[in-house]
């Protein structure tokens, strides 16, 4: 699924793809933009474009 947002920050819209498991959980998700991080400097704040953020499922095993 391709999504857009506005980034108020930098007055554009940023486009990403989101990938969904087989149960329609968000698995991972392609930003096609930097989120106007681009100072490579300031290692803790620099996003690549496009970069990548992967979601970690957890699965919760109840006990009966």
């Amino acid at each position: 699924m391709t999504q857009e947002r506005y980034n108020p920050a930098t007055g554009k819209l940023e486009e990403s793809v989101i990938e969904y498991d087989q149960y329609g959980r968000q698995v991972e998700r392609t930003y096609y933009t930097n989120h106007g991080y681009r100072n490579q400097g300031k290692p803790a704040e620099y996003h690549s474009d496009p970069h990548t953020h992967t979601e970690v499922v957890v699965r919760v095993v109840r006990a009966s």
